[in-house]
């Protein structure tokens, strides 16, 4: 899907890549012009240009050696596809946060 005809664009983020909150609010107003998240990094997010469109986006701060959902211990793919059973597509990771 990601080729090398895909129009990538590179945006500095206007926050901390810890600050979960700005984070999802910016990725949001960013799919309305037409900017969909593809990769993010420390300083900077890629995104792929599409028709604009409402996205929500959910990110998930992972803990370093385990995940509690729902009171169950889960692996990281075992979360990925719970996320996806509620609707939810999974995006990319950074750190220790998972993008959906």
């Amino acid at each position: 899907m990601y080729g090398s005809d895909m129009d990538i664009t590179r945006k500095l983020l206007p926050c901390s890549s810890h600050d979960i909150a700005k984070l999802e609010v910016w990725l949001e107003d960013m799919a309305k012009q037409g900017m969909r998240l593809y990769k993010i990094g420390n300083d900077i997010a890629k995104f792929e240009k599409r028709n604009p469109t409402a996205i929500r986006y959910c990110l998930f701060v992972k803990p370093k050696d385990y995940l509690y959902v729902d009171g169950k211990s889960r692996t990281e793919s075992q979360l990925i596809a719970y996320m996806q059973e509620l609707g939810w597509q999974y995006v990319t990771k950074y750190n220790h946060i998972l993008y959906f």
